[in-house]
């Protein structure tokens, strides 16, 4: 089954470098799923598009809070880690060849 494209009913007006939020309402017929979820937005040259799996709870019932953009962060937390071990080693490579004496030929 398949249902969309639905439009985006409230979203944010972003400045270069900040980040923000979109609301987008689903019909109440819409089965509680699962369903995969393919979102594309873009403004002006900058496109972003994830991609993630959602189930609605029973009615009555409440489900677990998360955003599209959840399942990144592990993902988010290791880029950073690896980012920061690689600067200290280019750090410390750089300053043991300052250390060597120049060769003269």
């Amino acid at each position: 089954m398949k249902a969309g494209p639905f439009d985006i009913v409230e979203g944010t007006t972003l400045s270069p470098g900040d980040s923000g939020g979109v609301v987008v309402r689903l019909p109440k017929e819409l089965p509680n799923g699962p369903w995969k979820i393919v979102a594309d937005l873009e403004s002006g040259m900058v496109k972003r598009n994830a991609t993630r799996s959602i189930e609605f709870p029973d009615r009555g019932k409440v489900g677990k809070p998360g955003t599209i953009l959840s399942g990144w962060m592990p993902l988010w937390s290791i880029a950073g880690a690896l980012v920061v071990v690689l600067l200290i080693l280019a750090a410390l490579i750089m300053k043991r060849r300052s250390r060597q004496p120049a060769a003269v030929g």
